[in-house]
């Protein structure tokens, strides 16, 4: 189970009478948390060492690591590695 902190930027534009709202919101679950603080503390690992490290099965941290890659916060150095975008 994931547990979700996080925080809303909300923005609001009037343009000729409407209003337009504008949302965003950024979520960190916990399971990004421990993947991230593990890759910071040991360094580029392999999936499995990093769910070991991170304290989490190996098939969730898999998904954690796709999404982690899609936003640019973590890297492939080299084949089946993952580092911590510098």
């Amino acid at each position: 189970m994931a547990v979700s902190v996080g925080f809303m930027l909300s923005l609001q534009v009037v343009f000729n009478n409407w209003r337009i709202m504008f949302r965003r919101f950024k979520t960190v679950s916990l399971m990004e948390e421990k993947i991230l603080k593990a890759l910071q503390e040991k360094g580029a690992m392999r999936p499995g060492d990093i769910a070991a490290a991170a304290g989490v099965e190996k098939n969730e941290a898999d998904k954690v690591i796709k999404k982690l890659v899609k936003e640019g916060k973590i890297y492939s150095p080299k084949r089946c590695y993952y580092d911590v975008q510098k």
